[in-house]
């Protein structure tokens, strides 16, 4: 499926991530590198992968160094840091859905690449909290389709 992102941030460099990095601590594996040099967040069309017979929509990608601090991936990670692990460590967030929740690109071993939904109706319940999405961002990213 064809997509098409609008309202991102200013184009990246690796220096921004660079920063970025040192700042957080992350590490940005090299395909949310590429994503993030290439797209910066913003708006995707077409925006809901459907799991499950679930649709699971994406509000706004996280833009890096944005004005808007409801779609700012700093202040988003700042924010779900601060409220003591609300996500697992391994967690970078990368999207949000129009409902609060967060899409977010695991780093750890068993998971390295994969998109999961983490809803916070569920706060300390990871088994209930997270949901797997997509077994990568590249797959993340092709299977956006409409919701009817």
């Amino acid at each position: 499926m064809d997509y098409e992102f609008s309202e991102g941030g200013r184009q990246l460099t690796g220096e921004d991530l660079d920063r970025l990095e040192d700042e957080t601590d992350l590490s940005f594996p090299k395909d949310l590198r590429e994503f993030y040099i290439s797209h910066n967040g913003g708006r995707i069309t077409p925006n809901c992968v459907l799991v499950n017979g679930d649709y699971y929509c994406v509000d706004s990608f996280l833009v890096i160094n944005s004005t808007n601090s409801s779609s700012d991936f700093r202040k988003t990670y700042d924010l779900l840091t601060a409220w003591n692990q609300v996500i697992p460590e391994d967690c970078i967030p990368v999207a949000t859905l129009p409902w609060g929740d967060f899409f977010v690109y695991r780093t750890e071993r068993d998971f390295s690449g994969q998109i999961w939904c983490y809803q916070h109706e569920f706060p300390g319940d990871p088994s209930q909290a997270m949901v797997r999405i997509s077994d990568s961002l590249a797959s993340f990213l092709g299977s956006m389709t409409a919701q009817p």
